[in-house]
């Protein structure tokens, strides 16, 4: 082994005349989802050491291979590019380490100095801290032999600083690191500049802010420099998670106004369907006046575009709050950006309640993702008396406040109660409304004894105190609901521990529904049960298989709720309303609530053999908003057990129709009881359900099959008492698939991607609930090729994920596809306008269109706001339409095949991003270079 070693070193002292450096020796390789340094090099032992860092955009920190899809086949060596193995292999699993090594196999067999290595189309998995998993594809030569000696270059300063905010007087302290062009630390002299210079001052690399305001931190080494924004301020965010409203609140609990100041810049207040600016208010109280030095406001995208700020000291009515007229203006802002944030220094301004006011937007929607107020308590300094308590008692407390009614004399005025209980970590002072204070974050089902004291406008505090004792109450339940005791056979169930669910699949108790969002399944033991925080109106249920409870007598429902109140139960066949009668439950607080209900009382009408839905509502007109409900035990019965011994009989199936992916099955079966319940397997495998009357004919769509295939399914028939048929079979036969859609060529185009394979920011799609026929599901018709399939189609509605901006597109395009259908109308729908423009088809054949915006003209869409898209005819019903490659696009001049000959391209799908690669140079569907 020394031997070996003595050979190899004096092999590669004579390589150092060869000065070969590698291509790709520190160049930042590209990687779907981060950036890499890499470094080829030859190491003294003659192996290839591969070395990746995450560069200077990244986290900043270490990355290592993973060890997965390293592909041995993919190096080449020599002009005749043998396969890599025949000098070196790689050690496989590499899980944990910065360096990829290809180890020399046989030292005899020393590649010569200068010997080319190919890589083509290598892809390197690794993980980064950043953003978990990374594929570089790498496509290049590196010359064996060399070593890398690019020069450590100062490419950039690093700099943090210990807090954003830093109240003045307190020392901020600056780090700041020097980077090479491979992400690593150099060691470099670095100043520091503020600006202004009187912000405060500067020892060493600590910061002290002098006054209120904004500073500008600048690190420089030569050339090099990078600045950060820091903020003085006075006191803590008085604003932080303090009471707030806003005149318009969204339907989605994530963008309520109480997230424009929870301390998180992640989470917003969103105005949504082009509200008007009156609505567009948000307020919060700070829980006594202050006299405020500084505001700080952060926007999204969009924006409000100006805004005011305003105050008052006290409490305004539903009136004032939307009354700009019964505030005081502090600041106005103009020309605000899309994420932007404005830190406004106050010279002047006090008060308890601050509003902010946006009065132009430029969307028809706006994002506040955060206001900080900053300052110090009011203090009238003439006035040396203290006030003195006088009582204070407890009128309620629910399961995070308290309403207590306190009375203090002063020679002037008291302004607010300082509230103490320090066992329980709670300091806080509240201003008293018609003599009582609300104890707001309160923990329920907890005990506390609040110390009150008085304070007057001077900031004098009573020497005396009173206390309260006080439980709040829960917010869940403490025991679980009563245990049902009916037997299994007499129940047909929804939820419940007891008893197995009923339906074939029970697909959600929060479906997209109109209602609150906010559910977890708790338990109290083993006992499950369902909590819905009612911080909306609205409605809360489930949807689920449809299932026959012709035989059933009752339903059942246990309800808890954190206050006393009503709502409403409804069991749903169908959607005629007129139908489907809600039963008014009233509810006890802070117990189940146990109810029993005769069918009969949901009206006349329903087809019990199809129940498919329940729902609870108007718990806003019962006073529940704001409250807590917990639900359990949803089940329907009978109070007598069905003597029945006989099973259905007659029972008969055949293929009703049939499509590319799915069959319609008629079924009919009678049975003594008055039900019949229908399964229906493929093989082992329970592919569909349904319930029906006896003697009925049932249709039952059976889904998720393959196109153009023979099925044989076996059908059974069952009553309630669970007498079953022995199974018959049926046969079934999809339909042929038509052949993918023309492959878009989007090279040669700028584009907006709703519905395309491979495009990298394409948004997801939910199926709308717009009372349409359509079955709609997303299938493939050749590998990789995501298909939208519509069966039964009237109109069709998709809800995108996140709104696509189209603003400087020219074209839509999409690409249709139906056996019947001469016409559809394609419609983009931004909130309150959609546009149409009517698509000719020619039956069975794919038509690829492209549609002028300009046609769209008269709707006057906001098209940087597109989030929903309409496909209809009006004059069809139950026809069949396929959508594929849906974007938006305008011709661009820089795009790839206006560089490179477009025979020359290869084109990769990297981590969902389509990439092209032409004479080694790497291109995104826009036409601009990647790296």
């Amino acid at each position: 082994m020394k031997k070996l070693t003595f050979l190899l070193t004096v092999l590669f002292v004579s390589l150092a005349a060869f000065a070969v450096d590698s291509e790709y020796c520190g160049a930042i390789m590209s990687s779907g989802n981060t950036e890499a340094a890499f470094t080829w090099e030859t190491n003294d032992e003659g192996d290839v050491v591969i070395t990746i860092s995450e560069t200077l955009g990244g986290a900043e920190s270490a990355t290592f291979f993973r060890g997965h899809g390293i592909k041995a086949d993919k190096f080449k060596i020599g002009e005749s590019k043998e396969d890599i193995t025949t000098y070196f292999t790689h050690p496989g699993d590499i899980a944990g380490q910065q360096s990829l090594i290809l180890t020399l196999t046989d030292p005899s067999k020393v590649p010569a100095p200068g010997t080319k290595i190919y890589v083509e189309n290598q892809i390197i998995e690794y993980a980064t801290s950043k953003d978990g998993n990374a594929w570089p594809t790498l496509s290049f030569e590196y010359t064996y032999g060399s070593k890398c000696s690019a020069e450590s270059v100062l490419t950039k300063i690093a700099l943090s600083a210990s807090a954003t905010f830093a109240k003045v007087g307190e020392p901020v302290t600056l780090l700041a690191a020097g980077k090479d062009q491979a992400n690593k630390t150099m060691n470099v002299a670095i100043t520091f500049e503020v600006s202004p210079a009187d912000a405060g001052n500067f020892v060493g690399n600590v910061f002290t802010f002098a006054k209120v305001g904004t500073a500008t931190i600048t690190a420089k080494s030569g050339g090099v420099e990078n600045s950060i924004i820091l903020y003085g301020v006075p006191s803590d965010n008085l604003a932080l998670n303090q009471p707030c409203e806003a005149g318009y609140e969204p339907g989605n609990a994530g963008e309520v106004s109480s997230k424009a100041n929870d301390g998180n810049v992640d989470t917003q207040w969103v105005t949504y369907a082009d509200q008007s600016p009156d609505v567009e208010w948000w307020i919060v109280d700070l829980g006594g006046k202050y006299d405020i030095a500084a505001i700080d406001v952060v926007w999204g995208d969009p924006t409000s575009t100006s805004y005011i700020l305003q105050v008052r000291d006290e409490l305004p009515t539903d009136e004032q709050k939307a009354d700009d007229e019964a505030w005081e203006t502090i600041s106005e802002q103009t020309g605000i950006t899309i994420n932007s944030e404005q830190f406004i220094s106050l010279a002047a301004a006090s008060g308890r309640f601050v509003r902010l006011h946006s009065l132009a937007k430029s969307a028809n929607f706006f994002r506040l993702k955060e206001v900080r107020v900053f300052g110090t308590e009011w203090v009238d300094s003439e006035d040396t008396e203290k006030p003195v308590m006088t009582s204070a008692e407890l009128v309620s407390a629910s399961w995070s406040k308290a309403v207590i009614a306190v009375a203090a004399t002063d020679n002037h005025v008291v302004v607010k109660y300082h509230v103490v209980d320090a066992t329980n970590g709670l300091d806080a002072k509240c201003i008293a409304d018609n003599g009582q204070i609300v104890v707001n974050g309160l923990t329920p089902a907890k005990s506390y004894n609040l110390t009150i004291t008085a304070i007057d406008g001077a900031g004098n505090e009573s020497e005396n105190s009173k206390v309260v004792a006080l439980t709040t109450k829960n917010n869940v339940p403490s025991s679980a609901a009563p245990e049902p005791t009916w037997p299994v056979a007499q129940v047909k169930s929804l939820y419940s521990d007891k008893y197995v669910f009923a339906p074939a699949s029970l697909a959600s108790f929060n479906e997209n529904w109109w209602q609150n969002p906010n559910i977890a399944e708790e338990t109290i033991g083993e006992n499950h049960y369902l909590h819905y925080d009612l911080y909306r109106e609205g409605m809360i249920g489930a949807q689920f298989g449809a299932i026959s409870v012709i035989n059933m007598e009752k339903v059942h429902i246990d309800i808890w709720a954190s206050a006393a109140g009503s709502l409403t139960f409804r069991l749903i066949t169908n959607e005629n309303p007129a139908v489907n009668v809600p039963k008014t439950l009233q509810l006890e607080a802070l117990q189940w609530n146990s109810f029993d209900i005769d069918l009969a009382d949901f009206g006349e009408g329903h087809d019990w053999a199809t129940l498919y839905q329940f729902a609870i509502e108007k718990y806003q007109a019962g006073g529940l908003v704001g409250e807590h409900i917990s639900v359990d035990n949803i089940y329907l019965y009978r109070t007598t057990e069905l003597a029945d011994d006989e099973k259905p009989t007659e029972l008969k199936a055949t293929m009703a129709s049939s499509s590319y992916f799915s069959v319609v099955l008629e079924l009919f079966a009678k049975d003594n009881s008055g039900a019949v319940n229908y399964v229906v397997k493929n093989g082992e495998q329970e592919v569909a359900t349904t319930g029906g009357a006896s003697g009925a004919t049932v249709h039952l769509n059976v889904p998720n099959l393959k196109a153009n295939t023979d099925y044989t399914f076996a059908v059974i028939a069952k009553d309630d008492k669970g007498n079953e048929t022995d199974p018959i079979e049926v046969q079934a036969r999809t339909l042929a698939a038509p052949a993918a859609a023309p492959a878009p060529i989007l090279t040669d185009k700028n584009v907006t991607a709703v519905f395309v394979d491979g495009v990298e920011g394409t948004p997801t799609i939910k199926i709308g609930d717009w009372s349409q026929t359509t079955i709609t599901s997303f299938v493939e018709l050749a590998a990789g090729d995501k298909v939208c399939f519509g069966s039964n189609f009237n109109y069709l509605g998709w809800e995108l994920n996140t709104a696509v901006d189209a603003t400087d597109m020219e074209f839509l395009h999409v690409d249709l596809l139906s056996p019947s259908l001469t016409k559809v109308s394609v419609t983009p729908i931004s909130p309150t306008h959609e546009g149409e423009v009517a698509v000719d088809l020619v039956p069975g054949e794919w038509k690829s269109v492209d549609i002028e915006l300009t046609k769209y003209a008269a709707a006057t869409i906001a098209w940087d706001n597109v989030f929903q898209f309409k496909f209809f005819n009006p004059n069809v019903n139950g026809a069949e339409l396929f959508i594929d490659n849906v974007y938006f696009y305008k011709d661009s001049a820089t795009a790839i095949d206006h560089v490179v000959e477009p025979a020359k391209a290869t084109k990769l799908i990297e981590n969902g991003q389509l990439i092209i690669i032409k004479n080694g140079i790497r291109y995104n569907v826009a036409g601009q270079m990647v790296k």
